[in-house]
Order: C-alpha cells, then sequence, then structure tokens
C-alpha cells in the first residue's frame, strides 16, 4: 500500500494494454525506495506471534523449509509464514525480495506449532528471454520467514543453488 498516489506505476486511461512487467506492487515501491504504509502480506491480530528455528533442507527440487511458530500473546490466533526470497549477486535485474510461499497456521495462546513449507526450486528461476526459458542462478539465495515484506526480525537462511 503505497503512501502517495505518486508511488504508482503510470496509468492511462485511453491505454488497450499496459506492461507493468516485474516493477508493479511492492516490487515497484522497493526498488524506487519508497516506504509503504502498509507492506506486503501486513495484517493485524489480537495476538503476537514468534518465529524459532528456521531451517531450509533441499530434497531433489524442492527446499524443504521449517520452523516454529510460537503465540506468544494471551488469545489463540491464526498466522500467515510468508516465504520471502532475496537473490544476492544475480547477473539480471530482480527485486529486492519476493514473496515465494505461505502457509497459514492456527496457533493457541500460549503454545508453538512446527510449520512445513515445500518451496520448488523452480520457484527461484528467472525467465532468460535469450534462451527463451526459466533459470534457476547457480548462486546464493536468501530465505526470510517474515510476517510482511518488511519484517525487520524475520528469521533468514542462506542456500546455494543449485
Amino acid at each position: 500500500m503505497p503512501t502517495d498516489a505518486a508511488h504508482l506505476p503510470c496509468f492511462d486511461k485511453d491505454a488497450t494494454s499496459i506492461i507493468y512487467d516485474l516493477w508493479h506492487g511492492y516490487r515497484k515501491l522497493d526498488r524506487d525506495g519508497h516506504t509503504p504504509a502498509f507492506s506486503c502480506g501486513f495484517g493485524l491480530s489480537y495476538t503476537t506471534f514468534a518465529y524459532r528455528g528456521f531451517t531450509a533442507t533441499r530434497e531433489g527440487s524442492v527446499l524443504k523449509l521449517k520452523l516454529s511458530v510460537a503465540n506468544i500473546g494471551a488469545r489463540d490466533g491464526d498466522d500467515v509464514v510468508q516465504i520471502y526470497a532475496r537473490v544476492l549477486n544475480s547477473q539480471v535485474e530482480r527485486a529486492e525480495r519476493e514473496l515465494k510461499a505461505f502457509a497459514r497456521v492456527s496457533v493457541p495462546a500460549g503454545t508453538s506449532t512446527d510449520v512445513s513449507i515445500d518451496l520448488p526450486i523452480e520457484r527461484l528461476a528467472y525467465f532468460d528471454e535469450e534462451r527463451d526459458e526459466f533459470v534457476v542462478e547457480p548462486i546464493v539465495y536468501e530465505l526470510a520467514a517474515a510476517r510482511h515484506s518488511h519484517d525487520d526480525d524475520a528469521p533468514a537462511v542462506s542456500v546455494r543453488l543449485p
């Protein structure tokens, strides 16, 4: 959610089509250096959650992500664990962070639950126009288990692929 209409992509009411490419929504705000009013995935809750023990292991063409979600508040609640990826040292222009997976969990007050999320490695690919195919770069990817796209407390792990 932008803080100013000037932060939105251009709008032509007479256009019959438009291409936004990669730069729309939270990706555009991040690229342009605009702090959003509400980050992508931001939500309100009547309780508080904490993420612990975030890990990633590779099994074939899938990254198995695991963490514990603790409800440290006084009320039962639901949370949406969001997995954001940062691509470090990419050879192509990539967004600062991109939502790649998510899972909704219900956690009673004062307890925690283990969450498993499968992230197919192909979701980390970009489309190479010259090769006309999706490509997973052989570099380090930083994955964060976050409450929203600007969650400064999100635990992160680094994974080298492929």
